[in-house]
């Protein structure tokens, strides 16, 4: 008997629309497995545990209200760069004002700014459903975080987290309201274009992101990032351990900060300049 397609030409459509691909933008608000939702972050699962149904669904009613009374507003892109056991290593571009990919704080994460256009910065979520007034009023500019930073950020135990890529906040409105026109008339554009642009002031910015999970850390009190004879170590050992490190800082008080609830702290160079070297290879 011949295979009926009608069905499955009938799911993919309905997995292709706009509307959901939209919804995807919220990880844990997607309906690409099951009535919860599903996601590849690693750490929507945990957290779709602790939320309860009617706010998913109001986020759904939310997303899709402003997809169909507004322009569509391109989205960022998480690609797996690599993963070994629990830890992995992401990659994300980001558009300018591009919809913010959003996940839970599971996780620590070592978050390395790769390309950042001069004109550029790195914002992080307010309060609120994502994509509201009151939300997008209480994103705050982290003006510390340049292109070539990197930053510890500690787990927030499974609270909202995630960045947008925008203007500064001293730029004037009549220029972010061109901007943000010109960002909705350009939603179509490629996405990884920004690999192209590195040295034109301009494009998406690109953020590798390591995620280590609270588990995943061990018992080893090292923090050595080579080993006995001075070669580098693979590259999860080198994020465990800078991990490790990090977090004994901050946990001294040493050089911690906050933005939006979201604690973070720098990376000294040294232990940057390996972390980067040993991602760059990936």
């Amino acid at each position: 008997m011949a295979e009926d397609n009608s069905s499955n030409d009938h799911n993919k459509r309905g997995r292709d629309s706009p509307v959901n691909s939209f919804l995807s933008t919220m990880t844990f608000a997607s309906n690409s497995s099951g009535t919860r939702g599903g996601c590849d972050c690693d750490e929507c699962y945990g957290a779709m545990g602790y939320t309860p149904q009617s706010i998913i669904d109001a986020i759904r009613r939310h997303k899709r209200q402003r997809h169909e009374s507004g322009p569509i507003k391109r989205t960022q892109l998480r690609e797996l760069v690599a993963r070994e056991g629990q830890l992995s290593v992401w990659k994300f571009t980001m558009p300018v004002d591009a919809a913010p990919l959003i996940e839970y704080g599971a996780s620590h994460r070592l978050v390395w700014i790769r390309y950042l256009p001069k004109s550029s910065a790195l914002k992080t979520i307010g309060k609120g459903i994502v994509g509201s007034q009151d939300e997008e009023r209480g994103r705050k500019e982290l003006k510390s975080w340049k292109e070539g930073d990197v930053y510890l950020v500690p787990s927030n135990g499974g609270k909202a987290v995630a960045w947008i890529h925008g203007r500064p906040n001293t730029t004037t409105n009549n220029t972010k309201d061109e901007e943000s026109k010109t960002s909705d008339n350009e939603a179509t554009e490629d996405q990884t274009q920004n690999d192209d642009n590195t040295n034109s002031g301009s494009g998406h910015a690109i953020v590798y992101i390591c995620k280590i999970p609270k588990d995943c850390l061990g018992n080893n009190n090292t923090t050595k990032q080579e080993d006995n004879e001075g070669n580098t170590m693979p590259w999860d050992e080198i994020v465990r351990t800078t991990c490790r490190s990090e977090l004994q800082a901050m946990e001294n008080g040493n050089h911690a900060e906050e933005a939006n609830g979201m604690a973070y702290k720098k990376l000294p160079q040294e232990s940057s300049r390996l972390l980067i070297d040993s991602l760059s290879k990936l």
